[in-house]
């Protein structure tokens, strides 16, 4: 049985550009693509992941929106300041 090679990278940057097309796409004719993240609390595997994804986008060019809160909110406060 003969093995496939398959390069991730070259994958991942196909996967990229036509992410980055359709972005180009989106925003001539006035739509913005965007991510928005919310963080509560102070966990340094979530905010590692978040970091990732917003770097990602950044390489695609959508716009990212971060916002944090204390893990002192409450639920009824953190519904509030997403709608």
């Amino acid at each position: 049985m003969t093995g496939i090679k398959i390069d991730g990278k070259e994958i991942a940057q196909t996967v990229k550009d036509r992410v980055r097309k359709a972005v180009e796409e989106l925003k001539s004719q006035g739509i913005n693509p965007c991510l928005a993240t919310i963080l509560v609390g102070d966990n340094q595997a979530s905010a590692t992941y978040v970091k990732n994804k917003h770097k990602a986008c950044e390489e695609v060019g959508i716009i990212t929106k971060d916002f944090k809160f204390g893990s002192e909110i409450s639920q009824l406060e953190l519904n509030k300041k997403i709608d």
